[in-house]
């Protein structure tokens, strides 16, 4: 398999590695909002569970 990937893929130049689609950019951006989201929302509910039960940690 590692040889194929080497010989299928081929260095890019100086012009082309230089020059970033908007698209990647903005599914960069995208991926980014839907991970920051995601971990805020993570957060809240840590925080609200860590809230509503603190003797639950006790208990187990």
């Amino acid at each position: 398999m590692k040889g194929d990937d080497s010989a299928t893929t081929t260095p890019p130049s100086s012009s082309e590695a230089i020059h970033i689609p908007m698209e990647s950019i903005r599914n960069l951006c995208q991926k980014e909002a839907l991970h920051n989201a995601l971990s805020n929302t993570l957060h809240r509910c840590t925080d609200y569970s860590a809230q509503a039960s603190p003797t639950s940690s006790r208990n187990i």
